[in-house]
């Protein structure tokens, strides 16, 4: 190994400056912005892109929900939050309760006290969260399919929506 002074002079001193600095990639979400036929917008919020099977399942459960796709983006964790302050969706479906997790987090890894309850999103506390397992599950899962369906009957968007109109 070369002495530092001999690094000096090849002009590849100091030492730390040879390591580059550890950058942690930052997971990228799949956003999906919805609609539902009362025009309540809200984001679907997804591990990855959904493709082939996985996606015309998305499809199906939409149709069935009575839900439309907007547009689609792509986010990184510390824009998610941002993106929800200016685009204020209504609504947030977290596709993965280790999602849900990671969204929970403050971007200094500490617990964020609001969503400790699924009814708030870990951005902005009127907006409420629905959680459902990985599409990829629902796939290979009747039960879980049928588990998300209750689960967005006890949801109603529309009771959402009217709620909100009320003064």
């Amino acid at each position: 190994m070369l002495s530092d002074a001999a690094l000096e002079v090849l002009e590849l001193a100091p030492m730390w400056q040879l390591r580059p600095k550890k950058v942690v990639p930052q997971p990228i979400w799949m956003v999906r912005e919805l609609t539902d036929i009362d025009g309540v917008t809200g984001w679907m919020v997804l591990e990855k892109t959904p493709v082939d099977n996985v996606a015309m399942l998305l499809d199906n459960i939409f149709r069935a929900l009575h839900l439309s796709m907007k547009q689609e983006f792509e986010l990184i964790r510390v824009e998610l939050g941002a993106a929800m302050q200016i685009k204020r969706p209504q609504w947030l479906w977290v596709c993965s309760p280790q999602l849900f997790q990671q969204l929970s987090q403050s971007e200094h890894d500490q617990p964020n006290p609001v969503a400790g309850n699924v009814g708030a999103s870990p951005y902005q506390a009127s907006c409420p969260v629905f959680l459902s397992e990985p599409p990829e599950q629902l796939l290979e899962n009747a039960g879980a399919k049928a588990q998300l369906w209750a689960d967005w009957c006890v949801f109603d968007l529309r009771a959402l929506n009217r709620a909100k109109r009320v003064p």
